[in-house]
């Protein structure tokens, strides 16, 4: 495949609130990485971004944000590729991709990584990439960057009115992040009243969070969430402020007050704070259990005192849903049963119904290519006779005769899948899996004859037979 790349002072450059930004465009997609939407001290809200002059350099991913632990987390690179990035706190920035800068107004999608809230980033993975879903979707595509771990929950609040919400900045640099789209993603070709946030695990958890926070209300239309729900129960409640675990690091990091933590180097700070995690359960004051376990959770959330009484809850609980679980697995199972069998039956009465649809092609084929064949002739008979011709338009529909004599071929290959799907259908098993091939097969064989043959009949009839196959593609997938 040929690559387009463009970067100039007329391509890919946006006039946004605070100034212009230059991205670059590829493969027909504009790009734009690392736009910032808002900054922030060290455990305090985040505010607008300041106005700059001259154009902003959009070609660069911006900082993530840093981990607590300074080595990278490495899992399953084989399968999920990861890219790590430089890191700084100034990390409110994010990405967009775009068909095109043209005022029109396209659907927006807004991902939010996962990492719980404590690690990842908006360009961790390869799969984070945008473009494809920009390009096959006709959307714009947004990736967002914000404060993590300690510098974007860490609760100080009890330390004065400028920490009031230190323990949610994270999620108020989303918040900024959503009205920095509403104000400016018109400017990109997408529309701010269609904005749609999608996100898996600590992704999808912080969508949860943003569907109950009141600053971000009217800032999305929808949202997607992937395994992102934490019920009551799992996580507990909060019910006690991070003062305790900000004064024993004040202590460990001999500093005399929360306004210097702001300052002191973030290596020494997350250093202090990963030490100080391993005694949480002793700072904030949680009775251990005789065996000495403790679940991890309630070291963060007080209320739920030991392990013996999550154990206790537990079993009560289990109690209850594991006759209730049963059941809805046998009732499940017997209800797919009876439906796959319905499902067969019906795919095989529209397997008839296509059985007589190729028929017709079939007939129809020859006649359409002596048509072909008669029409070449007389051709070739003005061509003898001098008659004046186009040997250009007549190469043409030599070319489109060669196209009508391969259509037996795309039949046979049909009517081939046809016995093939009789027999899936019939065999039983795990239909779904076997069909989901062989109806993409026949879907392509009945597009190819429709556009070879290039005759009335012909073509009403392909489209009557992908139109079935499809009916068929939706059961399968619905199958199993």
């Amino acid at each position: 495949m040929e690559h387009v790349f463009a970067r100039d002072e007329k391509t890919a450059v946006v006039t946004t609130e605070a100034g212009k930004v230059r991205g670059y465009l590829y493969n027909g997609i504009s790009i734009f990485k690392g736009i910032r939407y808002a900054q922030a001290k060290r455990f305090h809200a985040p505010e607008p971004v300041r106005p700059w002059e001259g154009v902003w350099d959009a070609s660069n991913y911006g900082f993530v944000c840093p981990y607590v632990d300074k080595k990278p987390w490495l899992s399953q690179e084989l399968y999920l590729p990861h890219r790590y990035w430089i890191t700084d706190e100034d990390c409110q920035n994010l990405n967009i991709w775009t068909p095109a800068c043209d005022g029109e107004k396209r659907p927006v999608l807004v991902w939010l990584h996962g990492g719980g809230f404590n690690m990842g980033s908006a360009i961790e993975m390869a799969a984070y990439d945008g473009e494809n879903m920009c390009r096959l979707g006709q959307v714009v595509v947004v990736s967002v960057n914000h404060r993590l771990n300690l510098l974007g929950y860490f609760d100080l609040s009890d330390f004065g009115e400028e920490y009031a919400n230190s323990g949610n900045a994270g999620t108020d640099d989303l918040i900024a992040a959503l009205r920095w789209v509403r104000d400016n993603i018109e400017r990109f070709g997408g529309d701010p009243e269609n904005v749609t946030l999608f996100g898996q695990s600590g992704g999808g958890a912080k969508i949860t969070a943003l569907l109950q926070s009141p600053g971000a209300d009217g800032l999305f239309a929808k949202g997607i969430n992937m395994s992102g729900v934490l019920q009551n129960g799992v996580v507990g409640s909060y019910a006690k402020s991070g003062r305790r675990l900000g004064e024993v690091m004040m202590q460990e990091l001999g500093v005399h007050g929360v306004k210097e933590l702001e300052t002191v180097p973030y290596e020494a700070l997350a250093a202090a704070y990963a030490e100080k995690l391993k005694h949480l359960r002793e700072i904030i004051g949680v009775p251990q259990a005789d065996d000495g376990r403790i679940l991890e959770l309630t070291a963060r959330f007080p209320d739920v005192i030991t392990v013996e009484k999550a154990q206790k809850e537990e079993e009560v609980l289990w109690e209850i849903l594991l006759p209730a679980l049963e059941d809805a697995v046998s009732r499940f199972l017997a209800m797919r049963e009876t439906e796959g069998e319905n499902l067969k039956q019906d795919i095989l009465q529209k397997g008839e119904k296509i059985r007589a649809l190729v028929a017709g092609v079939k007939e129809r084929a020859p006649l359409v290519v002596e048509e072909y064949r008669e029409k070449l002739n007389r051709r070739l008979e003005d061509i003898l006779g001098n008659v004046e011709v186009d040997p250009q338009r007549v190469a043409q529909e030599v070319a489109v005769f060669a196209d009508r004599g391969c259509i037996d071929e795309e039949i046979t290959r049909l009517e081939s899948h046809l016995i093939q799907l009789d027999g899936i259908l019939r065999e039983g098993g795990q239909v779904g899996r076997k069909l989901d091939f062989l109806v993409q097969e026949m879907n392509r064989e009945s597009n190819t004859i429709a556009s070879k043959a290039n005759d009335v009949q012909i073509v009403q009839a392909t489209i009557a037979l992908k139109s079935e196959i499809e009916k068929i593609r939706e059961q399968v997938q619905n199958l199993e």
